[in-house]
């Protein structure tokens, strides 16, 4: 459904979940735990539940499906959505999208933003999202800024595979230049990733862009991924600015 965002966070700080295995290294969760099932989905996001269930969060294509503490689930295709349609369809928080069959009217508990590539970085008109990182995480930074955040922290934004392939803290995610296939994500198989370019080196093109104009609206941007290959912004650890016994 077409939708212009409105600001429902009053200068705010914002959590934007992406799907880089560091969150799992953030939060000291168990290396074999490697969501593919909900319950999965679930027990993983209960070790991160203590430290942001009380912050505004926005989910980033699976990252929604961590727990009812995600505020908002947010997706830039509809290949996500199409694998996982009764997963989305029981979120209970704000659900956007960017991909341009949302705008029907036929999803109408789905928010529409479609994607732009403004010339500043980023989008002013509560009405389309950036997509000049060609990425979803990318483009939350936007939906945060419109939301109302002022202050906004990325955990998972990692943008490099482990010595395995792997590039995600979960399983199952419907990537076709992962050679992922659905049966694949029945079995519980982790995804290997194929021989072109990986995605993430392309979508981290855009971020020098973003940088620059999410800093023209005076909105604060700190990276909280370990190692981190997005170096526009500011990179710490989760613990500095939230240390566990404030739990």
């Amino acid at each position: 459904m077409k939708w212009k965002a409105p600001e429902i966070w009053n200068k705010a700080d914002c959590f934007i979940l992406g799907g880089g295995h560091s969150i799992a290294d953030v939060f000291d969760v168990p290396k074999d735990l490697i969501p593919i099932r909900q319950e999965e989905f679930i027990q993983f996001g209960d070790y991160l539940k203590p430290y942001l269930s009380d912050k505004h969060v926005i989910g980033v294509n699976l990252s929604a499906f961590l727990g009812d503490w995600v505020d908002v689930a947010y997706w830039g295709d509809s290949d996500t959505y199409l694998h996982y349609k009764g997963w989305y369809d029981a979120f209970g928080g704000l659900k956007v999208a960017s991909a341009g069959k949302f705008s029907s009217n036929k999803f109408k508990t789905v928010m529409n933003l479609p994607r732009a590539r403004p010339k500043s970085g980023i989008c002013t008109n509560r009405t389309h999202l950036t997509w000049v990182g060609y990425n979803s995480g990318a483009a939350a930074i936007n939906l945060a800024y419109y939301l109302g955040a002022v202050r906004i922290f990325l955990l998972g934004f990692d943008m490099y595979s482990l010595p395995d392939g792997r590039v995600h803290w979960h399983g199952g995610y419907p990537d076709k230049k992962e050679n992922f296939t659905i049966k694949d994500m029945k079995a519980g198989k982790v995804p290997k990733r194929s021989t072109s370019t990986p995605a993430y080196k392309r979508q981290l093109n855009g971020f020098d862009s973003i940088s620059k104009g999410i800093a023209k609206v005076n909105v604060q941007v700190i990276n909280l991924s370990p190692n981190s290959k997005v170096q526009e912004f500011p990179i710490a650890s989760f613990w500095d600015y939230f240390p566990k016994d404030s739990a």
